[in-house]
């Protein structure tokens, strides 16, 4: 049905989402300005710019992506469209996701203050963007009428009376532009990238791109109006079902695009609000917590209540020239473990027990770098992104004026040189949208890739930073004190993607070592390092060298260093990581930074004749 001369990658997972989520999918990434473009500065999905190109503009990248919930138990994985009326029909989820990864997704979204937006942070709006208007008919995208950002713009996306202005869409439904979901308040991953649900209920034949999907629901066809929509955009199909209108304007001419927001599939309310209230029993739940399987669903359960429901973030969109800069290494090391010693990290008696402490904090948002939630500006400034030559691969954490710790393996894998950069900034992609500060590398002369020991660096910046305020470093007893680590990166994502910087709380498990790394479960050296993280909950590639904090009072101080995943980890994250400390390191720390005269900070706050003992002092 639908044409494309080049062939149209998908990545799939099955994870853990939101509560009452099914799905959530998006195009892997943009592009404007290319071959055929029917616009200029135009952003448009991948996969969409690439059938207009008739090329491949993103060869070593999937065009979309995709998520489907691992939490429930009540899929229907039969093709009838029959599915009994307590499951949920995949194949709908399946067709509805991808409809979103074709185009059908848009950038507009309400801050908390009301104040809506489009972009994500560029000036152009992505194509399905070009097509919404109100009930006048006026476009969101005029800026002479509702500018970017701005509360007007945020009171027509929560008005409930927007539609999708495209001539075929229109065609499809009659004449009338079909009406788009604009609920009040603003439902992120769900407001104006989807067909309305009251006006295209259950049963309808144009359903499939409305915002929810109930039990005993199928629906396998995109519907006239669906369709409609994909060649307004700029599909086209084996039989035409539009034409132009009776004006000469041309069908799918218009389109524009940036990164849009993942977008997602629910179940209604009333089955959220019951799944949801079991998950919070089951965590109240009295049972044995000697049973693996209670703490697996109870990560579970935590993932769904407690994460941030800004999860589901844009991807950067990328030109030609940027995405030559999108050079992606994999820093995070792994080591290997026998299968007979390998063992959940759920499975850790130390980590059950501080995954419990962890739950009864205060509520609070639990962040992953692995799954993507972003640091806002004016957090952790400390955290910086380390490479070379405009490209950047690694983690680190201003702790001086002149000092930055990343890993040592950074240096060995060929991320940095004797000579380097440190990005300070949110988005690495874009070098420009921070600044870039030249600085040399000394990694710590034992360490070997072969035994991992000693994976630390320092690197001594050319250039002061003044307005970023170092990390201190924790002392070794708040470091042994914490039950969970906060860490930050520039690393791999579940979309696939880099850059951003992120964070996540990751749980602290036993350090489970011998002498010998590859000789233990968790593949770490006793006492000179942490494993923490797991079921879901880690950092990933690029993140290495990057600050695992502790919590001291709300005060975040320096503890390690990432430096490798667990080597009982079945996959590359996801399953925990391995953080070295960094009050193991400091003696030799302190040793390259004094012969550059200079000096780091520790905790002044806390354990002042340990801190006098490490010879650390602030540099004023």
């Amino acid at each position: 049905m639908l044409q494309s001369d080049v062939p149209i990658r998908v990545h799939a997972n099955w994870r853990p989402l939101d509560p009452g989520v099914l799905g959530s999918a998006g195009p892997a990434t943009y592009s404007r300005n290319f071959a055929g473009a029917p616009l200029t500065n135009t952003w448009y999905p991948i996969a969409l710019a690439n059938r207009i190109a008739g090329s491949d503009l993103a060869p070593n990248s999937v065009d979309i992506n995709c998520n489907f919930s691992s939490v429930f138990n009540n899929w229907y994985f039969g093709t009838d469209g029959n599915p009994p009326v307590n499951q949920y029909d995949l194949m709908s989820v399946v067709l509805h996701e991808l409809g979103h990864g074709l185009g059908f997704t848009g950038t507009m979204t309400v801050n908390n203050n009301g104040v809506g937006s489009w972009g994500g942070g560029t000036a152009f709006p992505v194509a399905y963007d070009r097509f919404g208007v109100n009930g006048s008919g006026q476009q969101l995208v005029s800026t002479s009428l509702f500018p970017n950002p701005s509360i007007a713009l945020g009171q027509q996306l929560t008005s409930g009376t927007l539609f999708f202005n495209g001539t075929a869409a229109r065609i499809a439904n009659g004449g009338a532009s079909p009406r788009i979901y604009a609920p009040s308040p603003f439902d992120p991953g769900s407001s104006f990238a989807h067909l309305d649900e009251a006006t295209f209920p259950k049963g309808n034949p144009n359903s499939l791109m409305t915002p929810q999907i109930g039990t005993n629901e199928a629906i396998h066809s995109p519907g006239a109006i669906g369709m409609g929509v994909l060649q307004d955009l700029g599909w086209t199909f084996t039989t035409a079902m539009m034409a132009d209108d009776s004006d000469g304007e041309k069908v799918g001419c218009c389109g524009t695009g940036k990164s849009a927001m993942m977008q997602d599939l629910k179940m209604p309310d009333a089955e959220q609000a019951r799944l949801v209230d079991a998950a919070v029993e089951l965590t109240k739940a009295s049972v044995d917590q000697d049973d693996p399987k209670f703490y697996e669903q109870l990560s579970q359960s935590l993932m769904q209540l407690k994460q941030a429901r800004s999860e589901s973030i844009p991807v950067e969109p990328v030109n030609d020239a940027e995405e030559s800069r999108r050079v992606f290494q994999p820093m995070r090391l792994r080591t290997t473990t026998p299968e007979t010693e390998r063992i959940s990290v759920a499975d850790d008696p130390v980590w059950r027990d501080n995954f419990i402490k962890w739950l009864s904090l205060p509520r609070r948002d639990r962040l992953r770098i692995w799954g993507g939630a972003p640091v806002l500006a004016g957090e952790f400034e400390h955290c910086v992104a380390v490479g070379g030559g405009g490209r950047f691969c690694c983690t680190g954490t201003l702790v001086a004026p002149r000092v930055v710790i990343t890993a040592a393996h950074c240096f060995h894998l060929g991320c940095i040189g004797s000579r380097g950069e440190v990005y300070f900034g949110l988005n690495s992609n874009n070098p420009g949208t921070g600044r870039v500060v030249a600085c040399k590398c000394v990694p710590h002369p034992d360490y070997k890739l072969s035994t991992d020991e000693h994976d630390i660096a320092v690197l001594i910046l050319d250039q002061p930073v003044t307005d970023v305020a170092p990390c201190p470093i924790a002392t070794p007893s708040q470091i042994d004190d914490a039950f969970f680590l906060r860490l930050a990166g520039f690393g791999l994502t579940e979309t696939g993607r880099s850059g951003r910087k992120m964070q996540v709380e990751v749980v602290v498990a036993s350090n489970n070592c011998s002498s010998s790394s590859h000789q233990s479960t968790f593949g770490c050296k006793r006492d000179r390092e942490i494993v923490a993280g797991g079921n879901g909950l880690d950092s990933c590639n690029g993140d290495s060298g990057g600050p695992a904090y502790v919590d001291v009072g709300g005060r975040f101080l320096l503890a390690g260093a990432t430096s490798r995943a667990a080597a009982n980890s079945q996959r590359g994250c996801g399953d925990g990581g391995i953080y070295v400390r960094i009050d193991k390191e400091l003696e030799w720390i302190e040793s390259v930074v004094a012969a550059e005269g200079l000096s780091i900070a520790c905790d002044s706050e806390d354990e002042s004749e340990e801190q006098s003992n490490s010879g650390s002092v602030k540099k004023e």
